[in-house]
């Protein structure tokens, strides 16, 4: 369905009624296939590693550790108070989720590339679907290139190329606030 190949090990314990994986879930994963479950249009390959254990029928509840790395990641579907911005693009993005019972604490996210260098954590309460969990994120966002000279509201006066993005709210559809100042959905 998003391509690339499985690696690693899948156990299952009790009968089936537990599972984990562990390894190299899927190498590579073509983000342009994920529209439908991340509703963005992306472009890049990214591969994840797992350690994962979770209980038959409730997989999103699960335990464990998620890390990601992703070559060539393109975001083309942002805008910001209706206008929609330039596709940006990140030459590499790494990061790692720790998961305890539905629960997400993303411990390191970094982004880098020629329009922005990004640095994030926070947390997600996974749901299903999955653009109804619950997300609480903060980036720090150093822009570059025709990104920085985009002007960009700031409560403090700080210099518009070094901005803050936080997150809250459902995935699908978060409220957003850029440097303190709450964005109009």
């Amino acid at each position: 369905m998003y391509g690339g190949e499985f690696k690693g090990r899948l156990r299952r314990f009790y009968r089936g009624k537990v599972s984990h994986l562990k390894g190299t879930t899927i190498h590579p994963i073509d983000l342009s296939t994920t529209r439908k479950l991340t509703h963005q249009d992306l472009s890049g390959l990214m591969d994840l590693q797992t350690d994962y254990t979770w209980k038959t029928g409730m997989e999103d509840k699960g335990h464990g550790i998620l890390s990601l790395s992703i070559a060539k990641l393109v975001v083309r579907s942002l805008n910001m108070n209706g206008f929609p911005l330039p596709p940006i693009s990140f030459t590499h993005v790494h990061g790692m989720i720790r998961m305890k019972n539905g629960l997400g604490h993303i411990e390191t996210l970094n982004a880098d590339g020629p329009m922005a260098h990004l640095t994030g954590k926070g947390d997600i309460a996974l749901a299903n679907p999955y653009p109804r969990s619950i997300v609480n994120l903060d980036f720090d966002i150093s822009l570059r290139g025709e990104l920085a000279k985009i002007p960009l509201p700031s409560i403090t006066g700080k210099n518009g190329a070094a901005i803050h993005l936080h997150l809250s709210g459902a995935l699908g559809s978060p409220q957003v606030s850029l440097n303190g100042i709450v964005l109009p959905r």
